[in-house]
């Protein structure tokens, strides 16, 4: 930690990165029923996507986009998946850098990140996910929140917030934000708090699931015609219940019931975050722009059992990154640049599975966009070096090498094709390579292993876009090979002590296959507003090389959307159908099928020209379905939400 300090201080001295500006290229985006802005192999969410959710997590606030899922554990967590890969597999950015928390060590670990306060959310892929981490198999997601602001603001002063209530929860949230600009300088401040009951499920109510959550920051920017300087301080704090040990009023797994004895499970997550950003626009002449971006984030959570002090997780993180747009050099445009990071881990309680582990990561990467019309073409490739020293264990080095490239035809004016290729390393987590002991997350006892190797994997993807005022089409197919896949293995032997199944970390190669699909066109168009018809599906298939199954994979879907848009608001009637999951992994439970019918809208009132006043209505999982959520662990005691109803305002100015 020491020696990393004096690094860290004097890359924020030399001056000038973070979030690079996105070049003007693309990478078969993940198919998403949003509103694309295609460049540097990235998808963008704005606002109107995700905000038909009542975004209690990030998983769930995307589980309605094809190829996306959410590994649920309870309501007060909620990881996203996509195209199967989860927990180390998939990276989550807040601005750019990492949300630093422990949601990759286990299942019931919640994110650090407040999706209430999302303005947008990125979907990076391929060569440009390889800008932020090595790896990265599924996809890289970005939650942008403007917490920092980079331009100057129009107006002395501007805000907006919002509240919500939901009915399967007894949920109240609401979120605001203040944005006060003089001259040059920019201060903007938010704070979002949001208290829950138990939840209400199709078959019963999930007792033990309440939460509060809390979460507020402040940034401050200088905001000059050459650039921008900014720091931003953050503080968030989550109390949530832990269904898998709680008493479940109606249908509670009898093989579960003697963790009833034990107590209600509540986690108390706490988080401390301090950012700076900065970036320089044409310092040289060979450089359009310079940015560099430091994070330190302060992560601790405590597992109280019947109100009983349990097991204390801490992590303290130093991230920082320098990245360069250098100017067009004839047909190329891109960057370089480079990551440091540092993570302290350390679990202190009955519960404390890993030991002390410190990692030290340096990375250097790059991405080129190459453009001979009708052809494009995407390069990325990224080297690490990884440090590993756990309490006990000697000192592990891993060099993840990773490249990606892409190639698009843009075939006529509305037709766009693309094969990309990405292989990839990972090292082991240190939950795969140090666990020792009882997991109750998995209800398993874990037992890692040291020797493990890097996890590689060949991503090959072929994606159809077909883009027209009165018809958007996209299709994605993808096939990913992944040698030396890490998993945790059934010994079928079970803990003397704890009589619990035993799992051991092993590697076995494995096939990811799938793919996702979109159509969007208008039903009816006329003076008062325009009926569109979405249909959408999704699927995913994983094996491993024995021809068992990979587990918690999600299931097939499909469905469409009707949605009537007008000046003053917009009409929505959403229906979902997921098969059966019958290929749920070695010892895991299958999932049956379920029907989710939604219905929801929105109207915008009519005010003062500055003034924005929004009201909406939502009816969820009309047909009140026990859903059973086949990436979760919690499968057979813990239901996704009932019937319910969502009502909420939300204001601007």
């Amino acid at each position: 930690m020491q020696r990393l300090k004096p690094a860290l201080l004097a890359l924020g001295i030399l001056g000038g990165t973070a979030i690079a500006r996105e070049t003007v290229v693309e990478l078969t985006p993940l198919t998403v029923t949003a509103a694309h802005e295609r460049g540097a192999g990235r998808t963008l969410l704005e606002q109107e996507v995700f905000r038909h959710s009542l975004r209690r997590t990030l998983g769930e606030a995307l589980e309605q986009l094809p190829g996306f899922a959410n590994q649920s554990f309870g309501p007060g967590v909620g990881l996203p998946v996509i195209r199967g890969q989860s927990g180390p597999r998939i990276r989550v950015l807040q601005n750019a850098l990492g949300v630093n928390d422990l949601s990759q060590i286990s299942p019931d670990h919640a994110l650090g990140v407040e999706p209430l306060l999302a303005e947008q959310i990125e979907v990076l892929h391929g060569p440009a996910a390889l800008r932020y981490g090595s790896g990265i198999v599924g996809g890289l997601i970005n939650v942008l929140d403007g917490r920092i602001p980079e331009q100057r603001s129009t107006q002395p002063l501007s805000g907006q917030g919002g509240y919500q209530y939901d009915s399967t929860a007894d949920e109240h949230a609401g979120s605001a934000r203040l944005t006060f600009g003089w001259g040059p300088w920019v201060l903007r401040a938010d704070g979002v708090r949001r208290a829950r009951g138990d939840l209400a499920t199709g078959s019963g109510r999930l007792a033990g699931t309440d939460g509060d959550d809390r979460s507020g920051s402040v940034g401050l920017s200088w905001v000059k015609d050459w650039g921008f300087v900014g720091a931003s301080l953050q503080r968030l704090e989550k109390t949530y219940g832990v269904p898998f040990l709680a008493e479940f009023g109606g249908d509670m797994d009898p093989e579960h019931d003697q963790n009833s004895a034990h107590g209600k499970i509540h986690i108390a997550l706490k988080q401390n975050r301090h950012d700076f950003r900065s970036g320089i626009r044409s310092p040289w002449g060979w450089a359009e722009e310079v940015r560099l971006a430091y994070s330190h984030a302060d992560y601790r959570h405590l597992e109280m059992e019947g109100g009983v002090r349990g097991t204390l997780w801490t992590q303290k993180n130093h991230e920082s990154r320098l990245e360069v747009n250098h100017v067009p050099l004839g047909p190329a445009r891109g960057s370089f640049g480079l990551q440091v990071h540092h993570a302290g881990l350390e679990a202190r309680g009955e519960e404390a599975v890993v030991p002390r582990t410190e990692r030290e990561s340096y990375a250097a990467f790059v991405h080129e966009h190459l453009d001979f019309w009708p052809w494009e073409m995407d390069l990325g490739a990224r080297v690490e070096h990884l440090q590993t020293q756990a309490q006990g264990f000697g000192l592990r080095r891993d060099l993840p090498v990773s490249g990606a490239a892409s190639l698009s035809f843009n075939a006529a004016e509305h037709h766009r094709l693309t094969l990309a290729f990405t292989s990839t390393q990972r090292p082991p987590a240190p939950q795969e390579l140090y666990s020792f002991g009882v997991h109750q997350a998995s209800q398993a006892f874990e037992i890692g292993d040291p020797g493990l190797n890097l996890e590689h994997s060949n991503l090959l993807e072929l994606g159809y876009r077909f883009e027209h005022p009165k018809l958007t089409a996209e299709v994605n197919v993808f096939h990913y090979w992944v040698g030396n896949f890490i998993f945790f293995r059934n010994t079928g032997r079970k803990d003397e002590e704890s009589g619990l199944p035993v799992l051991t970390a092993a590697q076995q190669d494995a096939i990811f296959k799938g793919f996702e699909a979109k159509l969007d066109f208008p039903l009816l168009v006329t003076a008062y507003g325009e009926l569109d018809l979405i249909l959408f599906s999704d699927y995913t298939r994983a094996r491993f090389q024995d021809g068992s199954d990979v587990p918690r994979m999600p299931p097939w879907r499909y469905g469409f959307e009707v949605k009537w848009r007008a000046e003053r608001g917009e009409v929505f009637l959403r229906l979902t159908r997921a098969e059966p999951q019958d290929h749920p992994g070695a010892g895991e439970a299958p999932t049956p099928s379920y029907v989710l019918l939604n219905l929801g809208g929105e109207y915008r009132l009519p005010t003062h020209e500055r003034l924005e006043l929004a009201l909406f209505a939502r009816a969820t999982n009309l047909l009140d379905q026990t859903v059973r959520n086949s990436t979760s662990f919690l499968r057979t005691v813990a239901p996704e939400p009932g019937r319910g109803a969502q009502v909420g305002v939300r204001v601007g100015f």
